[in-house]
């Protein structure tokens, strides 16, 4: 399901790679259940993508995600130099 909103291996990989990329096609089926376009499908998994990718940069298993890891990811986000487009998240 990924493949079908980017198709460039080295992204797939990467995406599929962090903690988060087992969940990403359960995510996208619900996306696009509740009836996002495919340009909002991209951008949601772009920030989840990025979220993953901070979470394992700060050692955060998914196990401890709570509501301080999104206030850490939060405070990341205002330096953040990881991508120049965050998504969602901005």
């Amino acid at each position: 399901m990924l493949s079908s909103y980017f198709t460039m291996p080295w992204h797939l990989a990467q995406m599929r790679a962090s903690c988060v990329g087992p969940y990403l096609d359960g995510f996208i089926k619900m996306l696009v259940a509740r009836g996002y376009s495919a340009d909002g499908v991209r951008k949601f998994i772009r920030s989840v993508a990025h979220f993953g990718r901070w979470a394992d940069g700060a050692a955060v298993g998914v196990a401890s995600w709570d509501h301080k890891t999104l206030r850490r990811f939060r405070a990341h986000l205002r330096r953040c130099r990881c991508e120049p487009n965050r998504g969602m998240f901005k």
